[in-house]
This record gives C-alpha cells, structure tokens and sequence, in this order.
C-alpha cells in the first residue's frame, strides 16, 4: 500500500533487472497482486479483465498472463476449468471457500490473495452498499468544496476539485467533481468556475509544495475575476487511510449521496471500491478533505415558517370580544 515502496520496486525493475536482460532473453513474473498499482498492473494495460493469455504491455512487449484464481472467472481458464470450478479442490474444498468468502473482515485478501484481483467487486474500505443516491439535489445545502493539486499534464496524478452540500440532517450531497490531468491555468480556472457556480462557505486545500507555489497564482486569479471563496489548508500528517476516516464514517452510516446521472460518478465510485489498492486516490483524497472539513461545519437550515401578525383591526376586535366574555361571565353566563 506504500506508493514509495511500489515506486521503488518499478524503479528496480527498470534499472536493476531490465538492464541486465540478454538478447532475446525472458522475464517472469510471479506475484500476488495485493494493489493494482503494483509490478504487474504497471506493466498490464489499464484495460486489462484479469484474462489469460498474450496482451501488449505498457514497456511494448508482448506478455502472456497465466491467471489461475481459486475460482475460475473466465471460459479462458488456462487449465480448462468452467466459471465458478475450484483450482485445487483435493486442498481446498467447498466448504472452505465459503468460509473465506463469508468473512467481511478479510474480503481483500479472498478478492487479491485467492482471486488474483487487488480489489473487492463491491469494496473493502468503502462498500457500494453504503452510498445512496439522489436525482436533484434538496434546497437548502450549504456547500463547501476541496482540492488535492498534482501540476503533471497528461499523465501522473490528477487534480481534482470536489463540491459537497451539506443538509439539516447532516447528510453529505456530492454535487460536483472536476478532474483532469492538465497544465496548472486549466485546473485554476475549472476551480474558479466552481466556486462561481456553488458558492462554497470555505474551500480545503492540502498543505504542501505545490500549494506554496500555486498560492499567489490563484489569489491573484481570484482577484482578477472577482470570484472569492475562503481557503483553508490542511496538513497531511496521516497516511491515505485514516485522513479518509471521518467521510467513511459518514457514508457507512448511510448519509452520503451520490447524483445518479452524472458523467464522472462511475469513476468515482470505482476509484472508491478500489481503495485503498487502486492506482488512482485522488478523488479520495478530495472526498477526505471534504470529510475532515464538514466535521467542524453545519449543515443548511430550514427557513423558519413566518406567523402572520394580526393587523391593528384584527387587534381591536379580539380586545372587543374578550371584554364581552368578561362581561358575560361577571353575569353568570
């Protein structure tokens, strides 16, 4: 799970092993694949199902992948095996695989450990379950947004810009998520664009290089176009996961919504199933931030009903008549 270590091991691959290939020499690789971010998945095209069989790799060579899970997924099982049929069942027999398959506190190691896929289908540190959704948004949100920065155009990380509303119930709405792996002028202007459509209370930033640069850039942008929005930056002194805990807290208590039909919630969500083994962690990170934040927020308020007060000769006639109950009842009525 550590980027530095999986940037490692790539490094080594390319200058320790690869350079000491002979001519028409053969690699093999044997591992586990605990994160798709690893050895393998660097190598795998980004499209690659988990097939066996010859695929191009990303360094240009052809590799043939022997993917043997303990459950066969695909008429392509290199030994011949239906979908659904155990590896070896003389070992590991029915009985066991429903075992593992029903602890929910292992669902990563039964999806990477005996699958051979690095994430859950529905999840590990977040569940698909626990996300509800929604078509339009309620009134009475009062939004805040975030921003995790990356200044690489067209390939690295991505920068990402997320808008979150937060209802009198203290329901989280996500209502806007801009990502992109561009030049910094691109990414500044779809944050002004943001802010200027939603209007957010206060805007989260991590702390760090690239905000220490880009700081007099966007206020500067900020001022020019008139568009203002509080900035508030974070401090990263946690690892991915646990500066994620306070927006898991809330989706697993079912108070996140996500909108059905918009065009960037598919990656988002698979970007969350993926956590914390994808390749990609930037909208996560977002989503933390945003998390960490409306902890210390409130949500939006109902406006409250207005109660007509009576007109001066409303007034009159309500002192008219209880001077007439008076008097009735000093009469014995």
């Amino acid at each position: 799970d550590s980027e530095t270590i999986r940037d490692k091991t790539w490094e080594a691959y390319k200058d320790d092993l690869s350079t000491r290939l002979k001519p028409n020499a053969w690699q093999v690789i044997i591992q586990t694949r605990w994160h798709e971010d690893d050895l393998s998945g660097r190598l795998l095209p980004e499209d690659y199902d988990g097939r066996s069989g010859p695929v191009m790799g990303t360094d240009g060579h052809e590799w043939f992948v022997v993917n043997l899970p303990m459950l066969a997924e695909h008429a392509s099982d290199p030994i011949g095996r239906a979908p659904g049929q155990l590896l070896w069942p003389e070992w590991f027999n029915e009985d066991d695989v429903a075992k593992l398959r029903a602890d929910t506190s292992r669902q990563r190691t039964w999806s990477a450990l005996y699958q051979q896929r690095p994430t859950p289908d529905d999840g590990d540190y977040f569940k698909r379950e626990w996300f509800r959704w929604y078509d339009t948004p309620p009134e009475h949100l009062r939004t805040y947004g975030a921003s995790d920065y990356a200044v690489t155009a067209g390939g690295g990380d991505y920068t990402v810009h997320g808008v979150a509303g937060v209802d009198p119930d203290d329901n989280v709405y996500l209502l806007d998520v801009w990502r992109g792996q561009t030049q910094s002028d691109v990414w500044v202007d779809a944050f002004l664009d943001l802010v200027r459509q939603w209007r957010p209370l206060i805007w989260a930033e991590e702390q760090g290089q690239i905000i220490k640069s880009m700081d007099p850039i966007i206020t500067k942008m900020m001022r020019d176009q008139r568009v203002y929005c509080r900035r508030e930056q974070m401090a990263s002194l946690t690892d991915k996961p646990s500066r994620s805990r306070s927006f898991q807290a809330r989706a697993a208590q079912g108070k996140v919504y996500l909108p059905r039909n918009a065009p960037w919630v598919d990656v988002l969500m698979a970007e969350l199933l993926a956590f914390p083994a994808g390749k990609n962690d930037d909208q996560v990170d977002v989503l933390g931030l945003l998390g960490r934040l409306v902890d210390d927020m409130t949500g939006g308020r109902l406006p409250k009903k207005e109660v007509r007060k009576p007109d001066l000769w409303e007034r009159a006639e309500r002192r008219s008549r209880m001077r007439e109950t008076d008097q009735l009842s000093e009469k014995g009525f």
